[in-house]
C-alpha cells in the first residue's frame, strides 16, 4: 500500500493532507477468494439400494452451485452458497432427493470457517424409522472445505 501526501497552507495554517488508497473491496468483488470443497451424502434405506452422493466443487461469495442430477422420474439436486461474516466465511448446502414414489429427503447443513483457520470439516446423520420396513432410513454426510484450490482437499 503507498500513502501520498502534500502540504497546504491555508490562511498561514500548513495542513498535511494525506490520501490513502481505498481498503474496501471493489463493488461487485468478493474480499475472500472462493472455497473449495468436497461432499459425501449417504442415503442407506432399510430393505433397498443405498445411494451414494459425492462431489467436489468450489463456491465463491455472491455465487450459487448447483448440480442438478434429475432423472425423467426424479428429482435430485445440490446446491451450495458461500457468505461472508465477520471474521469467517460459511459454506450453506442443501441436498434434496426424491428417493422413492412418497418419499424424499432434504438435508441441509452449515460450516463456518473462521478466517484464522484455513479448512473447516462438518459430519452428521440422520435416522429415521417407522412400522413400514420401506420407510425406515439412515442418512448421513460428510462435508469438507478448504480455502484454496481443490487440488488442496
Amino acid at each position: 500500500m503507498t500513502v501520498q501526501g502534500f502540504r497546504l497552507k491555508y490562511a498561514g495554517v500548513s495542513l498535511l493532507v494525506f490520501a490513502l488508497p481505498a481498503l474496501a473491496p471493489v463493488p461487485g468483488e468478493a474480499a475472500v477468494g472462493p472455497v473449495s470443497c468436497a461432499v459425501s451424502i449417504l442415503y442407506k434405506p432399510v430393505g433397498s439400494t443405498n445411494q451414494l452422493y459425492e462431489k467436489q466443487f468450489q463456491v465463491a461469495v455472491g455465487q450459487k452451485f448447483v448440480d442438478d442430477f434429475s432423472t425423467t422420474t426424479r428429482q435430485h439436486i445440490f446446491t451450495a452458497t458461500l457468505t461472508e461474516k465477520p471474521k469467517s466465511v460459511v459454506v450453506d448446502i442443501d441436498f434434496f432427493s426424491d428417493v422413492s414414489t412418497f418419499n424424499f429427503v432434504d438435508l441441509a447443513t452449515s460450516l463456518q470457517i473462521y478466517n484464522f483457520d484455513r479448512r473447516g470439516r462438518a459430519m452428521g446423520s440422520h435416522q429415521f424409522g417407522t412400522t413400514l420396513s420401506a420407510g425406515s432410513y439412515t442418512m448421513s454426510y460428510e462435508l469438507k472445505c478448504l480455502k484454496g484450490p481443490l487440488s488442496g482437499l
